[in-house]
């Protein structure tokens, strides 16, 4: 059988402050959410995420996918391997500010199992998932792409897992286009 995904060694992670083409990408699973006059396009890929969030003229388009991925040259605000464990963020050119961090982790096959049924529990009651075709002895891989939102904030995470080489990727990004009130007891952080 051909794998379900390329090699986690190929995969890079993608920042553009512009929207991107769907004929880009081929797309396994899809869903819009709007709100707070924001639309979010989730998709999911056969090697990674493609994270769209427009309001207005502002745009942010977040991939994660294999270098061959066909994007826009020299266009990305950040084009980095998706690997280990990295924090970034930037105050995009519509003002918003936005952050991502993600972890590469490489489990033992029983937590690696546990960690596995768990997303795919998620999945079933909120979110986007997608279980890619295996054959029937073998672990299936997972993507799996949740938005959470509040005025003036949204939050995507993201879990990919690679059976073959018992890894989870997850990505975790926010775009925030209007300040939020500080939480009860804690003081209100700013980035610069």
């Amino acid at each position: 059988m051909i794998p379900a995904r390329s090699p986690l060694g190929a995969l890079q992670f993608h920042l553009f402050a512009r929207p991107l083409h769907p004929e880009l990408f081929e797309t396994r699973a899809c869903r819009v959410v709007e709100f707070d006059g924001a639309r979010v396009d989730a998709r999911i890929l056969p090697d990674g995420h493609w994270i769209s969030w427009q309001r207005g003229n502002a745009w942010v388009s977040q991939v994660a996918s294999v270098a061959g991925q066909p994007l826009p040259c020299g266009q990305a605000l950040f084009q980095l391997r998706l690997h280990q464990q990295r924090t970034l963020g930037t105050r995009l050119p519509c003002g918003a500010r936005y952050e991502a961090q993600w972890t590469v982790e490489t489990l033992e096959p029983e937590a690696f199992g546990r960690v596995h049924d768990e997303i795919e529990r998620d999945g079933a009651k909120r979110g986007l998932l997608h279980v890619f075709p295996a054959e029937h002895w073998q672990t299936p891989a997972l993507a799996h792409v949740t938005a959470d939102a509040r005025p003036g904030l949204v939050v995507f995470t993201c879990f990919h897992t690679y059976p073959d080489e018992l890894t989870v990727v997850k990505t975790l990004s926010l775009v925030e286009w209007r300040p939020q009130p500080p939480s009860p007891g804690r003081r209100a952080e700013r980035l610069g």
